[in-house]
Parts: C-alpha cells; structure tokens; sequence
C-alpha cells in the first residue's frame, strides 16, 4: 500500500491490475472497476489457501448466485449473492475465526460494499430479509464447499445443512471464473435496471 502526500484522502493506496489508485479507508465509486475486480477475486483463493484443490472466492460466488436461483429467490437477492465477497478483490479474503477479531477489517470491508452496491452499481439498500436469505445462500454454499474440497478433516461443518451440486469441481481458468462472474453481475444489474448500468470514469461495465 502506497502512501500519496498530494491529496485529501484518506489512508495509503493499492493500485491494481488496470492501474486505478484504490483507497481501502476512503472507497469512491470512481475508484471501482469491474474489470479490476472480477480479476481479483477470481485469483484470490478460499480457506486461507487449505483446500486440496484451488478454490477461489469467484467460484464461490458463482455457485452462491446458482444456488439463490434455484432456491427461487428474486434476480435482486442472486445479484447479493454474485457480489457480496466483491470487496475481496482488495482486502483479501481472511476465514472467519480471523476476520471476526478485526473489527477495523470489518468495518472497513462494510464500507466498501456499501460503495460497491448502491454507489458504484446503484442498488437500493437490501431488507433484512434479503440479507437473511443472503446469509442462508452463503452459509449453504460455505458448508458444502468445506466438505467436498477437504476441509472437514475434524468434522466442523454441520452435515445437515450440505446441499449438493453447489461446488465447481471442473477447475476452470482464473480467466474463465473471471470472465463468468463478470458476464453474471452484468447480465443481473441489467434485470434489475431494466438495461441501465452504472458506469464509473475507470470502466464500463457493459465491457
């Protein structure tokens, strides 16, 4: 993280794959690319590196958005599911018994989802029962991923609550992860704005 003497904002910058100078502490909706993004996450790999395949947080949100459409749940709850690990592509993804004894980190990956949806894309503020639904998606896909990719070794997940057919077991590219989660964020922003985007200085995301 670089630190820049010549503005106002807050905090140092990471710059990332397109060149954008990202400000974790102080996120703006220029700052954001899609591009940038679904490279990130597609790279950045899912229980602290320890599955016995490469799994990364893409992946994870590919099949959290599959599994909120095949539950039923609306296109706007699928779009929370194929976004909300989004703020990874910048602070990284930390396992939760880490992640929840940072509050600075939470707070700070709050905030830039909150940028994320309803700056950057212009999404209206989910209720508590989509964020409900949210967390079942997430918690399910959670589940059935520690127990097919190996990490389940002293028995922590709860075995009730796996549901099958939710893990990517065909080892794609980190381009084609990309590039799918890319096309489905798009292809989902578009349901919900009846064709209208959010486009930032940086991107386009009908790119």
């Amino acid at each position: 993280m670089q630190a820049d003497k010549n503005n106002s904002r807050k905090g140092g910058y990471i710059e990332t794959l397109t060149g954008i100078k990202f400000y974790p502490l102080d996120p703006r909706p220029d700052d954001f690319s899609l591009e940038d993004i679904c490279h990130a996450v597609s790279r950045e790999q899912r229980f602290g590196n320890h599955t016995e395949a490469r799994y990364s947080v893409g992946q994870h949100l590919l099949m959290c958005a599959k599994f909120a459409k095949d539950m039923g749940f609306s296109p706007y709850v699928q779009f929370l599911c194929a976004t909300h690990d989004l703020p990874e592509a910048y602070v990284r993804d930390l396992p939760r018994p880490i992640k929840q004894s940072f509050s600075k980190y939470q707070n700070m990956e709050k905030r830039i989802l909150r940028v994320l949806w309803h700056e950057y894309f212009g999404i209206r503020k989910p209720t508590k029962e989509e964020i409900s639904q949210l967390k079942f998606c997430d918690n399910s896909v959670l589940m059935s991923e520690a127990f097919e990719l190996g990490i389940n070794k002293t028995d922590w997940v709860n075995v009730s609550e796996i549901v099958g057919g939710y893990v990517d077991h065909s080892e794609p590219t980190d381009q084609e992860v990309r590039d799918s989660l890319k096309i489905l964020i798009m292809k989902l922003l578009e349901q919900l704005k009846g064709g209208g985007s959010h486009a930032s200085k940086h991107d386009r995301p009908s790119h």
